[in-house]
């Protein structure tokens, strides 16, 4: 990845984070016919983008941006999501077994994406696993504090 692909990503994280803190983006809504065999156009051509009140889909989309998404999934797995003991954080418990190469695979576009810290998936690919508090085991005062951290 070149230096330039390497800063445009982080820019854009940025915005999409800095959007998100302000609740300033807004998921674009479309309708579609649902009744297809399934489920899912494969093409956009089908969706029509119209007001959430006329809406029967919500997109990843960001309204307004022909660049930028907020991910939606569609998660077809047993899971549950836990609030972590930081508000507005939550553990993401997917119960499906796959191999480690594919689980860091799988991390590492999550951090290179912001969806996770990059210093969890670094923790984490160095001991081997990835690790939560368990549910009421909350963080200190002084795991609160933020942590003064070196730059490169």
């Amino acid at each position: 990845m070149t230096n330039q692909t390497v800063a445009t990503n982080a820019l854009l994280t940025m915005w999409v984070d800095v959007l998100a803190e302000q609740d300033r983006f807004v998921r674009a809504t479309a309708i579609t016919d649902l009744n297809i065999p399934d489920g899912y156009p494969d093409d956009g051509k089908d969706y029509e983008f119209v007001p959430e009140d006329q809406a029967n889909v919500v997109t990843s989309k960001v309204k307004g941006s022909n660049n930028l998404h907020a991910p939606v999934l569609d998660i077809d797995i047993p899971h549950r999501l836990v609030p972590s003991s930081t508000p507005g954080h939550s553990h993401l418990y997917l119960d499906v077994v796959i191999t480690k190469e594919k689980y860091f695979r799988l991390l590492k576009v999550l951090a290179d994406c912001g969806i996770i810290e990059d210093g969890y998936f670094n923790c984490s690919e160095a001991r081997g696993f990835t690790s939560v508090r368990k549910e009421g085991v909350v963080k200190t005062d002084d795991e609160r504090k933020p942590k003064d951290i070196p730059h490169e």
